[in-house]
């Protein structure tokens, strides 16, 4: 599905989230409010044309979109128009944002569709944590600046189609935070060796081992995937019974990043074929501990197959496996990570269905690179989801102690 996103679509993704008797004049009033720090009062009709893609906002509206203070903004949304959703619907609110933002063809990846946060295109695609007054708000701002809105009829109409069992998934894998509070982060050393070292870290994966503003080291970061290399993503529970892969999960989070970045599924599965092919193997099946790496630049992605589906569509590993597989990457590593940067996810603690806790799958990473620590060139990272530290039982040292290897 192709949409445009534009005040319409947008408006129409937070009508299906308010509060049970709030009316869309209403929330088109404050809405609109939040751009202009003043009320205008939109009649029922007006903020009709304007939800349903028949008019465009007006010059002033626009303009103050454009150069308006973005945390007075944020600060009206969330004291205005965030009263008018349905708490439990925030999440929801935010994937279909996002949805529509991803279906737009016409923006590039690297588009800022959140300029509070900074966020692009392909950055909100690939984020599971949302300050939602922030993102939502710096997306209304974007949607009303960019004044295309008139001619949006069939986009706007389309929105009710997003909302299927797939973005209810995907909604339930995202986290929302404080809007101007980050996350507090916490993180360990456990050993160090010259240029080496291996840390525990909490924070998200993909921002982690993403490239930063003037700086260019390539990272590396850990994608646990199965056996097949599945590109298929879930959007049903049928489909997910079918072997599907889950938007929930790091794999599927992965897929659904390079997805909104523009690269095909098709794209993305030649990608990871043609490096198994060098290594004499066919894609379909592989020995579990297998690598393949899909290479972006500053970002290269190490697919470690740790899992394989079962006859009722479940991926399914042991600590046997696990094991097997960190030692493979280890080795993979060794030979080719080239001293970048290395960030090692939590694996078999969720639907793999291995049945690790957070910190029996801590021990177990931390074993496999301690163990061939002679073999580790670079700064090796786990990482753990924020809000999962304390189940490791470390407190917060800061990352600068040092363990006994």
């Amino acid at each position: 599905m192709q949409l445009r996103l534009c005040f319409g679509t947008y408006g129409q993704a937070l009508k299906r989230c308010v509060r049970v008797g709030v009316t869309q004049v209403e929330l088109g009033n404050e809405l609109l409010y939040s751009v202009n720090g003043t009320y205008a009062h939109y009649s029922d009709s007006q903020v009709s044309d304007l939800f349903n893609g028949r008019k465009n906002i007006g010059p002033a509206e626009v303009e103050n979109a454009r150069f308006c203070d973005r945390p007075s903004l944020a600060e009206r949304f969330a004291n205005h128009v965030s009263p008018l959703l349905d708490s439990g619907k925030i999440p929801l609110a935010v994937a279909a944002v996002r949805a529509i933002a991803r279906a737009d063809e016409t923006l590039n990846p690297r588009t800022v569709i959140d300029p509070i946060d900074g966020l692009t295109k392909s950055d909100a695609a690939k984020q599971a944590y949302f300050a939602p007054w922030g993102f939502l708000a710096g997306v209304l701002a974007f949607v009303v600046a960019e004044a295309v809105n008139r001619g949006a009829k069939d986009d706007c109409e389309a929105v009710g189609e997003l909302f299927d069992e797939g973005l209810m998934m995907e909604a339930a894998a995202i986290t929302l935070v404080d809007a101007y509070d980050k996350i507090e982060s916490h993180s360990c050393r456990i050993w160090a060796d010259g240029p080496s070292s291996l840390a525990v870290v909490e924070g998200d994966l993909f921002e982690l081992a993403s490239s930063k503003v003037g700086d260019f080291i390539k990272r590396i970061a850990v994608i646990p995937v199965d056996v097949d290399f599945t590109t298929q993503i879930a959007t049903s529970l049928e489909e997910l019974d079918e072997g599907g892969i889950s938007p929930k999960s790091v794999h599927g989070k992965w897929l659904l990043g390079l997805m909104a970045g523009g690269m095909s599924k098709t794209e993305i599965s030649e990608r990871i074929v043609s490096v198994l092919e060098r290594q004499g193997l066919d894609g379909s099946g592989v020995p579990v501990g297998t690598v393949s790496v899909v290479d972006l630049g500053t970002t290269a992605y190490y697919l470690l197959a740790v899992s394989r589906m079962d006859e009722g569509g479940n991926t399914r590993s042991s600590k046997e496996e696990i094991d097997l597989a960190l030692s493979r990457l280890v080795d993979f590593y060794d030979r080719h990570g080239q001293g970048y940067p290395l960030y090692v996810p939590l694996v078999g603690t969720g639907l793999s269905r291995a049945r690790l806790s957070v910190r029996e799958s801590y021990e177990v990473i931390r074993g496999a690179f301690s163990t061939a620590s002679d073999r580790v060139h670079g700064n090796v990272s786990i990482v753990v989801l924020p809000g999962s530290w304390d189940e490791l039982g470390l407190g917060g040292e800061p990352s600068d102690e040092r363990a006994t290897r």
